[in-house]
C-alpha cells in the first residue's frame, strides 16, 4: 500500500492533522501549503483501511453494509494495489517479504551476526555486512533513490564477484553484471 493523498481536508481524521490545519490557516498558510505539509507529515497518510480487493466495496475492508463504513476513506489506488493482486503476482512485495522471512529463519547470521556499515558516506545506498566468527559473511545493499547509483569499491566488487550465492534481489539477477552499479530502488543480499 502507498500513502494516501486525499484532496479534501474533510477526508482527514487525525486530530494532529486537524489541529495543524486550523493553526496553519490562522497563521496565513495557503491551502496548497497546508496540503503539502499534510501529505508529508499526517499520520492518516498511512492509516487507510487494508486494501483486500479491487472489486469489493471499501476494497473489501468491510462487508459494504451502509452503516459499516471504515472510519477513514480507502486509498483510491485500491483497484491497482491490493492483496488479491499481490497474491496473484509471484514478483510482488508480499512474496519478497516471505523470502526475507525464510532467509532470516534459515540463516542465524542475519539475526545474530556482527554488523558493519559499508560506504556510510553514501546517503542513498544503505549497505552493510553481517559476519560471524566462523567466516560467514553477507553483504546487504538497498538503493533508496529513484536514481541509478554507482559505488566505486574495487575490493568489495571483487569479493562480490567471487560470491557463494545471491540470497535475494528485487531485480532479475541474470541481467546484473556489476553489483555495485545500483538501479533505482534496487535491493539485494549476497553471501560472500
Amino acid at each position: 500500500m502507498t500513502n494516501v493523498r486525499f484532496s479534501s481536508l474533510a477526508d482527514y481524521r487525525d486530530i494532529e492533522t486537524t489541529n495543524f490545519q486550523s493553526d496553519a490557516t490562522q497563521s496565513g498558510l495557503t491551502l496548497e501549503e497546508i496540503m503539502a505539509s499534510i501529505y508529508a507529515k499526517s499520520r492518516d497518510n498511512a492509516r487507510t483501511p487494508m486494501q483486500w480487493s479491487a472489486n469489493l466495496p471499501h476494497a473489501g475492508f468491510t462487508n459494504g453494509v451502509v452503516d459499516v463504513t471504515p472510519w477513514i476513506n480507502v486509498n483510491s489506488n485500491y483497484t491497482d494495489i491490493n492483496v488479491e493482486q499481490a497474491l496473484n503476482d509471484p514478483q510482488s512485495l508480499f512474496y519478497f517479504y516471505q523470502k526475507l522471512i525464510q532467509l532470516r529463519r534459515a540463516m542465524p547470521i542475519i539475526v545474530h551476526g556482527k554488523y558493519e556499515i559499508l560506504h556510510e558516506e553514501n546517503t542513498h545506498v544503505f549497505m552493510y555486512k553481517r559476519y560471524d566468527d566462523n567466516g560467514q559473511e553477507i553483504i546487504i545493499a538497498c538503493n533508496f533513490s529513484q536514481q541509478p547509483i554507482i559505488i566505486d569499491d574495487a575490493q568489495l566488487n571483487e569479493k562480490i564477484q567471487k560470491r557463494k550465492q545471491i540470497l535475494i534481489t528485487n531485480y532479475e539477477e541474470h541481467l546484473k553484471s556489476d553489483w555495485l552499479d545500483f538501479r533505482p530502488y534496487e535491493a539485494w543480499a549476497i553471501e560472500i
